[in-house]
């Protein structure tokens, strides 16, 4: 991992345009997180200094391998109102996976922007779809003798908790679902989980007007189902909440990158592209998305393709009774695969393997 104090080495450094939504792909090393690193910590220092039209960082990680800088992760106070980091780093630069959840707390219990009947409305409906009551429990630590107290923030309520008395430390609060009438911790929740329901609340709860929001690999632990959809209800929360904000993501999902209609979104490949540019990926499929913009022709297994490449070449020479051609069946017959009549490799793979010399 790269020290905190050595330059970042940026391919690319193209600002983001307002309101839009923005899509980072390229492969493994290409810049992409170092990207959003070099944004983040860019518009908080502006928007400290007052030469920022953003109010608002807010930085989300879909793994710990985030490289948002220690002016980032540790910004878990309350005076922090100009960013919001809700990803797995703690203070002491180890992780957690209830350390995000904790940021949630903070503002939910002394936030300066109280939550609006839509954001509560519109929380209380998404956990409702994924199976939890449509509530938060905070409980706060033992500490010198205080009895604990327990926070419950129903979403489907209009009134807040009271805070009388305070937490010691929202550091050592515990954070539990409710599911099926049972208490589930966030430990036992599971990472895809954790992953929706944090980036769906700060959707609800930490994305104001003037908002730069910066999401590392918001696929990450995610069903393809929930791949396709996560990003599309963020933008529809936002909209329906009235917000007016920018978004930057970076992924390796083409289920992600197809999800978000063209008229909202742009996009940049690295290190190919220098800059954002339009998309007309939503509504492709995989496989078209996959090819275009990830380089990757097929999904197909690369040994499939290519021992059926090599027993097509052997038929168009004629040489389909020999041992190498032979081999070349008996390779593709162990993987037992059964393809649809209207796969376009179905004809090419029957004759391999029907041909008499392959018998």
């Amino acid at each position: 991992m790269q020290a905190e104090d050595t330059p970042l080495i940026l391919p690319f450094r193209e600002p983001p345009m307002r309101g839009k939504f923005h899509i980072l792909t390229g492969p493994n090393g290409a810049g992409k997180t170092s990207y959003l690193s070099w944004l983040a910590d860019t518009t908080l220092a502006q928007i400290r200094d007052g030469h920022s039209d953003y109010r608002r960082v807010v930085c989300l990680s879909g793994t710990v391998h985030d490289r948002y800088s220690v002016g980032i992760w540790s910004t878990r106070t309350i005076a922090s109102d100009d960013c919001v980091y809700l990803g797995y780093r703690t203070n002491n630069n180890a992780f957690s996976d209830i350390s995000p959840f904790r940021s949630l707390a903070l503002h939910f219990l002394y936030g300066k922007r109280p939550a609006d009947r839509i954001s509560k409305s519109l929380a209380a409906e998404f956990m409702v779809q994924l199976g939890f009551k449509p509530e938060m429990r905070v409980t706060s630590r033992r500490y010198n003798g205080r009895v604990q107290e327990t926070y419950v923030f129903d979403f489907s309520r209009d009134d807040a908790p009271s805070v009388a008395g305070g937490f010691d430390s929202i550091a050592g609060c515990a954070i539990e679902f409710a599911r099926d009438d049972r208490l589930l911790s966030v430990s036992h929740l599971s990472s895809g989980q954790k992953w929706y329901l944090l980036t769906i609340l700060a959707a609800c709860f930490c994305v104001h007007d003037g908002s730069l929001v910066v999401i590392d690999e918001p696929e990450c632990s995610l069903h393809p189902e929930w791949q396709l959809e996560i990003m599309e209800r963020y933008l529809s929360i936002l909209e329906k909440r009235g917000v007016a904000h920018t978004t930057v993501i970076s992924t390796h999902s083409p289920l992600v990158t197809s999800s978000v209609p063209n008229r909202r979104s742009v996009l940049c490949n690295l290190p190919a592209d220098a800059m954002w540019r339009d998309t007309v990926f939503h509504g492709q499929t995989a496989d078209t998305v996959l090819s275009s913009q990830f380089g990757v022709v097929s999904p197909r297994s690369p040994e499939v393709i290519s021992l059926l490449q090599a027993g097509l070449h052997f038929l168009a020479k004629g040489e389909q009774g020999g041992d190498a051609f032979k081999e070349i069946v008996d390779r593709l017959r162990s993987f037992n695969l059964t393809l649809d009549k209207d796969d376009p490799l179905f004809d090419a793979f029957d004759t391999v393997l029907t041909i008499e010399g392959g018998l």
